[in-house]
């Protein structure tokens, strides 16, 4: 008795899976057949690993999605300056609206995003073509300004906006969660309503 660990290829197709003694006289495991199939989760990976996420319309969730990826397999999705491109862009997205304001769930999920790459959001990095930091932003002030001035946020961003304040660090963190948690609560019916499906439940359980 023994046990063997076995790598498949990641190539789809039928392959046989058997055992011989040593010196291949005996036969101590009849012939297993196994099916591969196409690693589809591999492919869309390598997908965006080529061309990167900006410009696919929806960035954040790409790279909170690879991200995962990789921690599950080990992989390396993004480059180092796919990671900066996507600062860049986060950054580009906020400033270029500062008379109009990203929306909280648009901060949100920059947010989350960027906690899934090992970052701070509270210090965003921005780089010049020469490689030199040049600016930095904390995307937790502009969230908590919408925080401040909004009475009521939807309950199909709401959720998002607490999962992203959840990561905040500052020492006003639960003054600003209790606001958000105040606003589900009086939220309930909006957000319990499944009569148009769970799209507004389903996040706010997490």
């Amino acid at each position: 008795e023994g046990k063997a660990t076995v790598t498949l290829p990641d190539t789809a197709g039928t392959y046989y899976l058997t055992a011989v003694s040593t010196d291949s006289s005996k036969i101590i495991m009849n012939p297993i057949q196994i099916e591969v199939k196409e690693n589809y989760t591999k492919n869309i990976a390598k997908k965006y690993s080529s061309n990167g996420v900006i410009g696919t319309s929806n960035e954040p969730w790409l790279v909170a999605d690879l991200m995962k990826y990789d921690s599950i397999t080990g992989s390396t999705s993004m480059t180092a300056q796919q990671k900066q491109d996507y600062l860049d862009w986060v950054y580009s997205k906020v400033k270029a609206n500062d008379t109009n304001p990203v929306s909280a769930g648009d901060l949100s999920k920059y947010i989350l995003s960027i906690v899934s790459m090992g970052y701070s959001p509270a210090n965003i990095i921005v780089k010049d073509k020469n490689n030199i930091t040049a600016k930095t932003i904390n995307l937790y002030d502009y969230l908590k300004k919408y925080i401040n001035t909004e009475s009521t946020i939807s309950e199909y961003t709401l959720p998002y906006v607490i999962l992203a304040m959840d990561t905040y660090q500052g020492s006003d963190k639960d003054a600003y969660i209790n606001i958000l948690l105040e606003q589900a609560i009086a939220a309930k019916d909006r957000w319990m309503n499944t009569s148009w499906g769970p799209d507004a439940l389903s996040p706010m359980l997490l």
